[in-house]
């Protein structure tokens, strides 16, 4: 006991009663951040790799002069001299150029250089150079990027919903700017809502996630929009066969700038040219007002707002179906350097979710889920130490309702729990060959008694500085879930609908048990491989059916189950030179408990090689592909039929009547192997300070068929079977301007 507190004692005095240099790199054209900058201390021993946004830190230095140098491939060099004090704490910036060179395979890049500091257990970083130069259906997507990792499985070409590692889309966790989007896909989730000009980065958790991440089970995608430019206007737009977007981001006074982004679909004008109405569009607009007030301090403003509107009407004046869905987003970020070695961080925020349905007046069916949050954190980092400590609060309001004539209602759910929790995640480098990661949650649900505990531990230890080992164990909570369908169907196209874990009930868990290898071949291919091991005491969930049946108690309508997922995966990465791209093998194996046994989901793939690459060819111009092949997914299969009778009383007889089908047990056969290749070119022109991109994607090259599910003509005998198949060739033009 006496030594730790000899150690806690010697760690603050060293932040005390040293000097220390910090600051942010900036692009110089740009003015925007570069991370995993090299910033050292010329002729000594002393340096830092800035973090992904740009900070680095020189600690415990003593009072005199420094030269410091930054670096870092791609760039140009920069120096500054600096004359410290004692106990003095001074911010210094670094601005450098963007330069045209090759990477080269010695030199150290920041992953590489971030893979001896940091315990970083199924994570991976996307930058938006990764989902630009990505094949595109009809548009980038980041979620398309994302089913191409061994851990994610994609249910369909029509959804850009992510299964990762067992998990169902309503147990992600989905961030933009530390705020949670709650359905981030528009009509069936063919596009996700994001638009990848307002995006600087993308972290994706598969699992073992820190403990900050609330209230979700399976997996964390942490979104960061960009910085706005602190110089000139600076704008984009982009046009597709589907849609418009536009882009701009300018200061308006020293410090104080800002972006706006726009994109709407246009198909519900362009079609009735051609003599086809499709009345359904959706628009996108997110923006950021950004104020550096000081060097140590900067407060955002985020809004984000996608809506999909879905209209059948009789010559434009009566509508016969009405739907509308979509996300809003209101978010406020406060951060402040407080020193050197610690920051400070809040997050305010309101995210909502809503769909509603409208038929002719009668039928309405509304779902609401607002969550209001609030969140405040320390973050700590001294030698070998990392740490942040955290509270936050969430308040979740669920209106879900279901009428007939505004007379009978089916069903009228309101709630709004709240859930207060405090966090601590940490880690130690003991040595050059351990680092120990730790990291525990406190939750107080306000419909369940007591107070929850989800501990994690990690550790890695490198056999070299090149291979490492990690471990990892964690568990995670979830007070919220979602009404589901059983098969893979069209019953989700317009989204998630949230209800909350009743008190009847206890909270959603599971717990995660991670082991992997990674390796650094060359400082620019990597290479790791991992088990993890899922298993969930207790998930929720309900179905329409169960709503209607329990109508009077609708907190009885929730099926309670537990499940479980194992498997491994292996991916090999490169980076080199300007080749981005990798290649995933994963096997896995889910299930869940179902009537007393043991069956597979919907979206369980035993089997699934997910491939990328993107390479320059020549003048500028950029050849990206991407394929996948998976073992079929799991269904009911149809295995026998039988004619129905019913009793005429006009002839006093008995007739036939339709069919009925005799199924096999719950997803006991699988469709054939999915398979699909994707390509794309992509050409940059350059005129003074305009550029245009040209992008040519063509989506299913080799026209596999994929079967989505088969359905039957029963008249027929024997009965004719047929398969309604996902995405065939789609080729696609996209064409992008830069000014």
């Amino acid at each position: 006991m006496k030594l730790r507190i000899l150690l806690i004692l010697i760690v603050f005095s060293k932040l005390i009663f040293s000097s220390s240099i910090s600051g942010y790199v900036y692009d110089k054209d740009t003015n925007k951040t570069v991370p995993f900058c090299n910033v050292f201390i010329m002729n000594g021993t002393m340096g830092d790799i800035g973090d992904e946004s740009g900070y680095f830190a020189l600690e415990g230095l003593k009072e005199g002069k420094y030269t410091l140098i930054v670096n870092i491939i791609g760039y140009s060099s920069d120096t500054q001299t600096v004359t410290l004090g004692k106990d003095d704490f001074r911010r210094v910036d670094f601005t450098i150029r963007h330069i045209s060179i090759e990477m080269k395979g010695q030199e150290i890049t920041g992953e590489r250089a971030d893979f001896t500091k940091t315990i970083s257990i199924s994570k991976d970083v996307y930058k938006k150079e990764e989902f630009d130069f990505s094949p595109q259906l009809i548009e980038p997507d980041i979620m398309r990027v994302f089913q191409l990792l061994p851990s994610v499985v994609a249910s369909s070409d029509f959804s850009s919903a992510l299964y990762v590692r067992g998990g169902s889309p309503d147990q992600n966790l989905i961030l933009y700017d530390n705020s949670p989007i709650m359905n981030p896909f528009h009509l069936g989730g063919v596009l996700s809502t994001f638009e990848t000009n307002s995006i600087s980065e993308a972290e994706f958790y598969a699992g073992g996630f820190p403990q900050s991440y609330p209230n979700r089970l399976s997996s964390v995608i942490d979104i960061k929009s960009i910085n706005p430019t602190k110089d000139d206007f600076h704008g984009v737009v982009d046009a597709s066969i589907l849609a418009v977007n536009l882009f701009f981001e300018s200061k308006i006074y020293d410090g104080l700038s800002f972006y706006v982004s726009g994109r709407r679909t246009y198909f519900d004008k362009i079609l009735p040219i051609i003599g086809f109405t499709f009345p359904y569009y959706f628009y996108d607009l997110n923006g950021k007002l950004d104020y550096l007030i000081s060097d140590n301090i900067r407060t955002s403003f985020t809004y984000f707002n996608g809506t999909d509107i879905l209209k059948l009407s009789i010559e434009d004046t009566v509508d016969i179906v009405s739907l509308q869905w979509g996300n809003k987003l209101y978010a406020l970020n406060y951060s402040q350097i407080l020193s050197s070695a610690s920051s400070f961080n809040f997050n305010i925020y309101s995210s909502s979710y809503h769909n509603y349905f409208d038929v002719i007046q009668i039928f309405k069916a509304h779902s609401l889920i607002e969550e209001y949050g609030a969140k405040a954190d320390y973050s700590i980092e001294s030698g070998s130490f990392n740490g942040k400590f955290g509270i936050d609060f969430l308040k979740d309001s669920f209106d879900y309702f279901v009428s007939i004539a505004d007379t009978f209602s089916m069903f009228d759910i309101k709630r709004s729990p709240y859930t207060l929790s405090a966090y601590l995640d940490g880690s130690y480098n003991y040595n050059s060959q351990i680092i120990g990661q730790f990291g525990v949650r406190f939750d107080k649900y306000q419909f369940n008694e007591g107070i929850i505990m989800n501990p994690q531990v990690g550790l890695k230890f490198f056999f070299t500085k090149s291979l490492a080992m990690t471990l990892s164990l964690a568990k995670y909570s979830q007070y919220i879930t979602s009404i589901r369908q059983e098969d893979n169907s069209f019953a989700s196209i317009f989204g998630e609908m949230w209800l909350p874990v009743e008190s009847l009930y206890s909270p959603q868990e599971c717990i995660h048990a991670i082991s992997g290898i990674e390796y650094y071949i060359t400082d620019d291919l990597f290479i790791s491989g991992e088990f993890y091991k899922k298993d969930y005491p207790n998930i929720l969930y309900t179905t329409i059916a169960q709503l209607i049946i329990n109508r009077e108690n609708p907190e009885n309508s929730y099926i309670s189950s537990n499940a479980r997922s194992s498997g491994f995966e292996v991916m090999l990465k490169s980076t080199y030179g300007k080749a981005m791209g990798w290649i995933g093998y994963s096997y896995s194996r889910t299930e869940f408990l179902k009537d007393s046994y043991y069956v597979l989901p919907f979206y369980d793939k035993t089997h699934n090689i997910n491939m990328t690459l993107t390479l320059p060819i020549f003048w500028k111009t950029h050849f990206s592909v991407s394929g996948n092949y998976g073992s079929g997914l799991p269904y009911t299969a149809v295995v026998g039929k039988y004619r129905n009778y019913y009793y005429d009383s006009r002839t006093d007889s008995i007739k036939p009547g339709g069919w009925s089908e005799i199924s096999s047990g719950y997803n006991e056969s699988r469709f054939p192997a999915y398979k699909r290749v994707d390509i794309s070119l992509s050409k940059k022109f350059k005129i003074s300070s305009f550029s245009l991109k040209v992008n040519l994607s063509i989506i299913n090259v080799f026209n596999f068929r994929n079967v989505y599910f088969y359905y039957y003509d029963h008249d027929s005998t024997p009965s004719k079977r047929y398969e309604f198949t996902m995405l065939p060739i789609v080729p696609s033009v996209g064409v992008s301007g830069e000014f």
